[in-house]
């Protein structure tokens, strides 16, 4: 009887070129799964040395791995600047139910102008002001002390 043994994947030992890495980004991407895509940018930044792409995005090691932890919730331009380390950009296109919408003559969102949200009169006439005076109200005058100030005499 043969003993079976098993190996850890890694998909980073097989993410060799820049064409392999925005694959594999745009395959997590298109999950609509955030956290899939922040593991696969961290799959690709393992792949690519973490070293390197915190040198290249001008982040500090310590704060990449924070940024790529699966628990973290890091801001877009910080995934940004990790994406142009790596290499790639992302890039927006239109949904298939939008592209279809869009073929037959239909939106694919609803029309904002069938909803029309009420503003509020007190609303406006504080606009209303601050844009004729073309600037913010004057300041209130501070409060003086009932204190008199005493001067020291030389």
């Amino acid at each position: 009887m043969t003993k079976t043994s098993t190996f850890k994947f890694d998909p980073a030992e097989y993410l060799d070129d820049v064409d392999a890495m925005a694959s594999y980004l745009s395959e997590a991407l298109e999950s609509g799964d955030a956290t899939h895509f922040q593991e696969a940018v961290q799959t690709v930044a393992r792949a690519r040395g973490m070293a390197r792409i915190a040198e290249e995005s001008g982040l500090g090691r310590e704060s990449l791995y924070k940024s790529l932890r699966p628990e973290a919730a890091p801001r877009f331009d910080t995934m940004q600047r990790i994406l142009k380390a790596v290499g790639v950009t992302l890039r927006l296109e239109p949904t298939r139910e939008a592209a279809r919408a869009s073929k037959g003559g239909k939106s694919a969102t609803p029309s904002m102008t069938a909803k029309r949200m009420p503003i509020k009169p007190a609303a406006v006439k504080k606009a209303g002001r601050k844009k004729a005076a073309g600037k913010a109200p004057p300041k209130k005058p501070a409060a003086k002390s009932a204190a008199p100030r005493s001067r020291a005499t030389a």
